[in-house]
């Protein structure tokens, strides 16, 4: 992006200098654990985070080559296996509100909500009791006001079971969050820049 119509490239600025020199930290840091990256790994991740794996196409987007995006996309995803070795805290996906009831039905109660919550709440219920395994459990404890079965429960139960567990990858995602800053800054902290500017 930073090279000109005659073939030269245009001064980078400090925080692209740094910010190139932490890229490379990264990069060495891969290359030392012997992460790989194949073109089905590549596409894959293009797929999730791009949305295709038309490189010509995001390319002519931004102005590269198709080479320039898909050695990019690949440095993406050997820092996302990276990452995965380092951050053991496995905040799970996010999860997904439960859809809203027709207007007219907000006290309806439904099997769907029912499962939506079971689905959420996991060990904490038991089917075959058709109840919760324990009353001090976090979900047990959220929807304590609410009537909950095998195959009922309302929209509200519902909305309160997605708060917790919310809150529940929240916490969980921070954590994870927090653990790759830190591996990251352990190793940028190990290295030394100097940069130099030229005076005309």
């Amino acid at each position: 992006s930073s090279k000109k119509d005659d073939g030269s490239y245009a001064l980078p600025t400090a925080d692209k200098v740094l910010a190139a020199a932490r890229s490379q930290i990264l990069e060495d840091e891969v290359e030392s654990r012997n992460i790989e990256v194949s073109d089905e790994d590549r596409d894959a991740f293009a797929t999730q985070y791009i949305g295709t794996t038309d490189y010509d196409s995001v390319a002519s987007s931004y102005g590269m080559d198709a080479d320039t995006v898909k050695k990019m996309v690949s440095q993406s995803a050997a820092l996302a296996k990276l990452r995965s070795q380092v951050v053991t805290t496995d905040a799970g996906t996010q999860p997904t509100a439960p859809e809203k009831p027709e207007s007219g039905k907000e006290d309806e109660a439904t099997e769907a909500y029912a499962q939506y919550i079971i689905g959420l709440a996991g060990d904490e219920w038991d089917s075959s009791a058709n109840a919760w395994k324990s009353s001090d459990g976090d979900y047990a404890t959220a929807l304590a006001d609410y009537t909950v079965t095998n195959d009922s429960a309302t929209y509200e139960a519902a909305q309160a079971a997605y708060y917790v567990a919310y809150q529940k990858y929240s916490t969980a995602a921070s954590a994870a969050a927090t653990q790759w800053t830190d591996f990251v800054n352990g190793l940028l902290s190990k290295a030394t820049i100097s940069i130099s500017a030229l005076n005309a």
